[in-house]
């Protein structure tokens, strides 16, 4: 069984299982360093392993960089490749509102036609960025205001006779009088609207993504999006726990991820494994790791 010192030679743990140290719990058992305060996994010798993710270590592979959030251009999008259904279909996004210019803004979601209708699943934001339009809720869209910098929980769903409904941060806030359309017309697209009739996406807005899930179906989930950097390909994106794929920009403009600090994961270092801008270094900072026979060695 590994110990584990600190860098002045006093031990932290011998036989225990789980022992706290300042904000990390050590798990001997399974060779892991977990950071409570940012639900951040390591193994036993620092390198990062993932994130915990409904109470249990996400399989997001080491590649990749957990960020606390992405933030896409208005010409970027993402296209989850999920067709959304206006009845059926149910999401759940996280989003800091960061601004935007004057005019309409895609957000999320996809349509029919070029217009709010019962084949409408989508949210966009309005003239003068005055905040989010509900045009799941059909021909009764509804607006409602947002403030620059406030973060949301938003959920599109549907009532069970088959209306449109935004919830958001848990409060219903539109809720339509048409039964949505039950057809899946194509896929779901984030920080933009994809409109099938006229293969159009629009200008998107700017808001930093803490995360997205999709249930095509209303109950079992297809898509579970968590912001991460890619440290091979150098570009940040979403990883789909669920898939286990990364997707990366489809419009154009850079995708941005940052760390829980604020500050942008931009690359690695000389070493090849400390990502600049992040905190997933932070364990190796003031543990040594040695095995029971042999030196101790400072990682």
């Amino acid at each position: 069984m590994l110990k584990v010192y600190t860098k002045n030679g006093i031990e932290l743990i011998d036989e225990s299982l789980n022992t706290k140290f300042n904000d990390y719990e050590i798990n001997l058992e399974k060779n892991l360093i977990i950071d409570s305060n940012n639900s951040l996994v390591y193994s036993i010798n620092g390198a990062f392993v993932g994130k915990i993710l409904g109470g249990g270590v996400s399989p997001i592979p080491s590649q990749y960089i957990v960020a606390d959030t992405i933030q896409i251009p208005t010409t970027g999008y993402i296209n989850t490749e999920i067709p959304g259904s206006p009845r059926y279909t149910r999401s759940k996004f996280k989003v800091t509102w960061v601004g935007s210019a004057t005019g309409t803004r895609g957000l999320y979601g996809v349509r029919a036609i070029a217009s709010a209708s019962s084949t409408s699943y989508n949210v966009y934001l309005t003239v003068n960025a005055v905040g989010p339009r509900w045009d799941n809720t059909g021909t009764n869209n509804i607006s409602s205001n947002w403030q620059v910098s406030e973060i949301h929980e938003v959920e599109l769903t549907h009532t069970p006779e088959g209306y449109g409904q935004s919830i958001v941060d848990g409060v219903v806030v539109a809720t339509g009088s048409t039964v949505m359309d039950s057809n899946y017309i194509n896929y779901i697209h984030i920080n933009t609207i994809y409109t099938a009739s006229i293969s159009a996406v629009a200008t998107g807005g700017t808001m930093k993504w803490h995360g997205c899930q999709i249930w095509p179906d209303g109950n079992n989930l297809s898509a579970d999006f968590v912001p991460v950097f890619d440290t091979v390909g150098q570009e940040a994106g979403f990883y789909d726990i669920v898939r286990q794929r990364f997707f990366g920009n489809n419009g154009s403009g850079t995708i941005t991820a940052y760390d829980a600090n604020g500050d942008p994961i931009t690359g690695v270092n000389l070493l090849g494994n400390i990502m600049l801008g992040s905190t997933n270094n932070k364990p190796t900072s003031n543990i040594t790791v040695i095995g029971p026979d042999e030196e101790e060695e400072e990682r």
